[in-house]
C-alpha cells in the first residue's frame, strides 16, 4: 500500500502543472520535517526553464525553503529567476545573495550586490554586509573593512553591525579593534552571550600568546588551565585537569590535549594507541598518478573565485586557499566522483573507535574540501580541525624534480604526539589520500621546490 508521499509523489509527477498539488505535496513533506525529500522530487521533476514558468510567489517559497534545507545551488538558481524582474529589493536579494555565498558562486553574488546597492538610494545594511562577505571571501580585505564600517555607520546603535566587524577583525588577527567591537556589542546588548564568548575566547587568546603557533585553540578556561599545565611540563596536573574537565571541553580539543602528553601519561587516560599516528593515519591510492580527474580538479581549484593568497584566519602560509569547494562546485563531474570516491572511503574504514571518541558520524557523510596552492616555501601551520569529527588531504600536483634527498621539500605532510614523540611524515604524491582523525595535530615541512604542490583537504562533519 502506498504512502501519502509516494501518492503526492507520483500523482505530481503525472500532472507537474497543477499548482495546488505543488503546494499540496510541498505543505506534506515539510510538516513529516521531510524538506529534502520535497526538494529532490521538485528537482527530478521541474527543470530551471520548468521552474520559471511557476507563479512567483511559489518560486520564492520554494526558494526559501531550499535556503533553509542548504540546497544552496537551487535556492540560487529559484531567487535567480526572480531577480531578472527585480534587481534591487531587499527581500529578495538579501536571501539570494546568501545562496550564492554558501555555494561558492562568488562572482555571482558580487555583480547581484553591486547592482541592487547601486540602485538603492539608501543602500540596505543586510546587502552590505553581504557585500563585505563577498569581498572578504575573495580576499579584498581592505575593501571588505570599509563596507563593514559603512554597515556600523549607517546604524550605529545596532549589535549585529558591530559584531560583524568584530568577527572579521577577529578573522584578520586584529585582537585589540576586535575586542573594541564586541564590548560595543554589550554597550548595546548587556549580557549578550556571544559577545561574551568572544571576549572571554580572546582574553585567553591573548594570555596564550606562547602557545598561539601551535593552534591550540583553548574555547575557555579549563583548556588554558590543560595547556598551562602542560607547558610547564607538570603532567599529573595536566592529566587530572583532563579527566575533572572532559565534559566541558570539546572533544576535539581534548583529545588533541591528550596529544601533547608523553605516551605513559597517556596510558593513565586512554589506550595510547588512539594517540599515535603511525596506527591511526591511513593512507589510500584513490587515484592513480596520471588520471586526468586530478588535473580536471586542480582546474576547478584553479577557476575558484574564492581561490586566495595567505587566507586569513587559515594556516596556510606563501599559498592559496579557496572556500568551500564540495557544495560550490556540485555541477562539477570531477568533484562530484571525488565526493563519492571520499564517501566510499570513508564508509569502508572501521571507524566505531573514532565515533567512541568524537560521536557518531552523519549517515550519508557529510563532506566539506578546500583547495590549497602551495608557493615555494610555502607551508601549513601546526593546526587541528575542531570543527571536524575527521579529516584528510588528497594529493593532486606535486613537485617533480626533486632529489631524492629533497623529498621532504615537497611539503611532506608532518603527524606529531608529544613533544615529536611518534612522528610520522608522509612524502605527497599525486591521487594518495592521507585519513585522519581531526584531533591529530599537523602541519607541513615548507616547500623547497619552485613547482607548485596542490591538493584538496577535506572534512567529515
Amino acid at each position: 500500500m502506498k504512502s501519502n508521499s509516494q501518492k503526492l509523489s507520483t500523482a505530481l509527477k503525472q500532472d507537474p502543472n497543477n499548482i495546488q498539488l505543488l503546494i499540496e505535496t510541498a505543505r506534506y513533506f515539510i510538516s513529516t520535517k521531510e524538506s529534502g525529500k520535497f526538494l529532490d522530487l521538485f528537482q527530478q521533476i521541474y527543470s530551471l526553464n520548468a521552474s520559471s514558468k511557476l507563479p512567483p510567489q511559489i518560486i520564492f517559497s520554494i526558494g526559501q525553503t531550499a535556503l533553509e534545507s542548504q540546497y544552496w545551488n537551487l535556492a540560487s538558481d529559484l531567487f535567480g529567476i526572480l531577480q531578472k524582474k527585480d534587481r534591487s529589493s531587499s527581500p529578495l536579494i538579501g536571501p539570494l545573495s546568501e545562496a550564492l555565498i554558501k555555494s561558492g558562486r562568488l562572482s555571482e553574488a558580487k555583480n547581484v550586490l553591486e547592482e541592487a546597492i547601486h540602485s538603492q538610494f539608501k543602500p540596505d545594511p543586510g546587502l552590505l554586509t553581504n557585500y563585505a562577505i563577498v569581498l572578504s571571501e575573495t580576499g579584498s580585505y581592505d575593501s571588505a573593512e570599509k563596507v563593514y564600517r559603512q554597515v556600523v555607520a549607517i546604524r550605529p546603535n545596532e549589535f549585529l553591525g558591530h559584531y560583524n566587524l568584530a568577527g572579521f577583525l577577529e578573522t584578520l588577527g586584529r585582537v585589540d579593534e576586535a575586542i573594541t567591537e564586541y564590548k560595543a556589542c554589550l554597550d548595546i546588548v548587556p549580557e549578550a552571550p556571544e559577545a561574551i564568548n568572544r571576549l572571554s575566547n580572546l582574553a585567553q587568546m591573548q594570555s596564550s600568546q606562547k602557545n598561539s603557533e601551535r593552534e591550540k585553540g583553548g574555547t575557555n578556561a579549563n583548556i588554558r588551565e590543560v595547556y598551562l599545565a602542560i607547558e610547564e611540563k607538570n603532567w599529573d596536573s595536566a592529566v587530572s585537569k583532563l579527566l575533572q574537565n572532559k565534559q566541558s571541553i570539546d572533544a576535539i580539543r581534548w583529545h588533541a590535549a591528550v596529544l601533547e602528553l608523553p605516551k605513559d601519561q597517556q596510558d593513565k587516560i586512554s589506550m595510547s594507541k588512539l594517540y599515535d599516528p603511525n596506527i591511526q593515519v591511513k593512507r589510500k591510492n584513490l587515484f592513480s598518478h596520471t588520471d586526468p580527474i586530478l588535473e580536471e580538479i586542480v582546474s576547478e581549484i584553479k577557476n575558484d573565485p574564492s581561490l586566495v593568497w595567505n587566507r586569513a584566519g587559515k594556516p596556510t602560509r606563501s599559498g592559496f586557499q579557496t572556500h568551500e569547494l564540495f557544495q560550490s562546485n556540485r555541477n562539477s563531474t570531477a568533484i562530484n566522483q571525488l565526493i563519492n570516491k571520499l564517501t566510499d572511503t570513508l564508509l569502508e574504514m572501521p571507524r566505531q573507535e573514532q565515533e567512541k571518541l568524537t560521536g557518531e558520524w552523519s549517515i550519508p557523510i557529510k563532506l566539506s574540501g578546500w583547495g590549497v596552492i602551495l608557493k615555494q616555501e610555502g607551508f601549513q601551520k601546526r593546526h587541528i580541525h575542531p570543527e571536524a569529527k575527521f579529516s584528510g588531504v588528497l594529493y593532486l600536483r606535486v613537485p617533480s624534480n626533486q632529489d631524492e634527498t629533497q623529498a621532504s621539500g615537497k611539503g611532506n605532510l608532518c603527524f606529531s604526539s608529544t613533544a615529536n614523540e611518534s612522528q610520522l611524515q608522509i612524502e605527497p604524491e599525486p591521487g594518495l589520500a592521507v585519513l585522519f582523525p581531526s584531533y591529530f595535530p599537523h602541519g607541513t615541512i615548507p616547500l623547497s621546490s619552485s613547482e607548485e604542490r596542490i591538493c584538496i583537504a577535506f572534512n567529515v562533519q
